[in-house]
């Protein structure tokens, strides 16, 4: 996927300008469960803290978005079990 390069470089540029930290590129684990026990994986055998809802996880995508981010990538553990939290 050839990705615009105007599309990233004006929010860079506008952080430049205004000081502010843009977020152009987002790794985002959206659950740290998973069932697999791969010996490679960074997961932690026990979740860490509270999984954000789903609610939550959708506004942080659009304060993202608005925030000028261009690419989230979404990893974690196994989605599947991620608990449903809906609003």
């Amino acid at each position: 996927m050839k990705m615009n390069i105007a599309k990233i470089g004006i929010p860079v540029l506008l952080s430049r300008i205004s000081s502010c930290f843009v977020p152009v590129f987002v790794g985002w684990d959206l659950t740290r469960r998973c069932n697999l026990n791969c010996l490679y994986c960074r997961v932690p055998e026990e979740p860490v803290g509270e999984e954000l809802s789903t609610a939550e996880v959708c506004q942080g995508i659009e304060n993202l978005s608005q925030a000028g981010t261009v690419r989230i990538h979404f990893g974690g553990g196994a989605v599947p079990l991620r608990e449903k939290k809906e609003v």
